[in-house]
């Protein structure tokens, strides 16, 4: 009974920790394209 109860805790963990790391790897993401284009820019100039 408990193993069931800790394994849909840790289900849940788990789904919310990888929606956290996408929600980050988006933003780091979009930072870095941010970043280039600055770069391209500068480049330009």
């Amino acid at each position: 009974m408990l193993l069931k109860q800790f394994n849909k805790v840790m289900f849940l963990v788990f789904i919310q920790v990888e929606r956290l790391i996408n929600v980050l790897v988006c933003f780091v993401f979009n930072l870095l394209q941010d970043e280039l284009k600055l770069i391209k820019i500068l480049f330009v100039l």
